[in-house]
């Protein structure tokens, strides 16, 4: 149970081609369908920048995946 609740909107931007997953102020709007599990994590072998990483889970399809999308904010 809550008292009081304090909702903060940090804007954020539309993303550029080519993606680098390194602006804190983009909304990358990753989107994991069929069983994948997707986040953006700093790169394995250059910490200086980040990537998507995907993790099919083991139940997952065989067309399971992530897409990259403009992230859309529900209407208030």
């Amino acid at each position: 149970m809550f008292d009081s609740a304090t909702l903060i909107s940090i804007a954020r931007t539309q993303m550029n081609l080519p993606v680098t997953f390194d602006s804190s102020y983009v909304n990358y709007g990753l989107v994991s369908f069929g069983g994948t599990d997707s986040t953006i994590v700093v790169h394995p072998t250059n910490s200086e920048n980040q990537v998507a990483k995907v993790i099919k889970i083991n139940t997952a399809e065989v067309w399971a995946g992530t897409t990259i999308s403009m992230a859309v904010n529900p209407e208030p």
